[in-house]
């Protein structure tokens, strides 16, 4: 993706802080004591050296506004491709819950399926902050469910189309396999797969082969 998306995306993300700057200038504009500066939890998915997180948490960081006006990032990673049991959630919900107990945040910003979900399962340390999402490959709303203040960009692609071009091209074609991860990710890519190809009948033959490690 160019660079110019990442910075559109993390425009999107910082947009949600225009308040809390804005009010934070009208106080100095009346000789009050400014605001601190906002607060911006990013929670990623996976871990350090994944391109696809590396450049959207660059391009988030890369604030373009003034000095005075830079929220302050923290960075966590939940390192949830090389481990994605749930005794890593819980060594990380009580990282998180030790390590940012008694403060809030003014957003959270959250890259792919398992941080959002993470984000929305922990009420009780995040309570009902502002959440923007990217990279979703799940149903939102399977995820989100009743929580307030979240919205985002899904990760979305015309497979039908891309399935039945394919099938044009290849009309002798008699099986399609599928190799995704063997995670909550790869289960939402699966069905997105599989909806798309209730839209083409007649399909081949479809083989899932869900892999630990990708």
């Amino acid at each position: 993706m160019k660079a110019r998306t990442w910075r559109w995306l993390a425009g999107l993300w910082l947009a949600c802080l225009c308040a809390t700057a804005a009010a934070g200038g009208a106080a100095v504009a009346r000789g009050e004591a400014p605001s601190r500066p906002p607060r911006v939890l990013v929670l990623l998915s996976y871990h350090p050296g994944f391109g696809w997180e590396d450049r959207i948490l660059s391009g988030l960081t890369e604030w373009g506004g003034a000095t005075r006006d830079r929220p302050v990032f923290h960075v966590e990673w939940m390192d949830a491709k090389r481990y994605p049991d749930a005794g890593q959630r819980e060594r990380l919900t009580r990282y998180m819950g030790s390590k940012y107990a008694g403060q809030r945040f003014d957003l959270i910003a959250t890259v792919d399926d398992d941080a959002l979900a993470f984000v929305v399962a922990q009420a009780g340390l995040f309570g009902d902050t502002p959440v923007v999402f990217s990279g979703i490959n799940a149903a939102p709303e399977r995820i989100v469910g009743a929580r307030a203040n979240v919205t985002g960009i899904l990760e979305r692609f015309d497979l039908a189309r891309t399935l039945g071009t394919a099938l044009v091209l290849h009309p002798r074609t008699r099986r399609l396999l599928f190799i995704t991860p063997d995670s909550d990710n790869g289960a939402a890519m699966r069905a997105t797969i599989d909806a798309a190809l209730a839209r083409l009948p007649g399909h081949p033959a479809v083989e899932h082969w869900p892999t630990p490690r990708l």
